[in-house]
């Protein structure tokens, strides 16, 4: 939940901003910027997971799902926070998991002592 409330973590824009990342797009959507927002409110990768969300949390008709609606919705309820806390769980899951694939992917840079010279 942290990740996501706070934008720290398996997201393309923050990777980018630390440096791990030579871009901030959307690996599972192409997006031109992964945040927390665009994770929670409109990456179709999450499209199953957000709609089982919003069954439990149900977002007031006209509104967005936004983490500014989330966390109005987590502190009504203990049934609103577990939801989102297990949507949270599961979507950082996978992205954790598909950044380690990703870096495994890439080619590592060379060591010292592999350089020539």
């Amino acid at each position: 939940m942290s990740q996501l409330l706070t934008g720290h973590g398996s997201f393309g824009h923050f990777l980018f901003r630390i440096g791990k990342r030579d871009d901030e797009s959307c690996p599972h959507c192409d997006n031109y910027s992964d945040t927390p927002e665009h994770t929670l409110g409109v990456c179709p990768a999450w499209a199953e997971m957000r709609a089982s969300l919003i069954s439990k949390i149900g977002p007031v008709e006209g509104e967005a799902l936004t983490l500014r609606f989330v966390v109005g919705a987590i502190l009504k309820s203990k049934e609103n926070w577990s939801a989102f806390s297990q949507f949270a769980a599961s979507v950082i899951k996978r992205k954790e998991e598909n950044e380690r694939n990703r870096d495994r992917r890439l080619p590592s840079p060379r060591s010292p002592i592999d350089s020539p010279g």
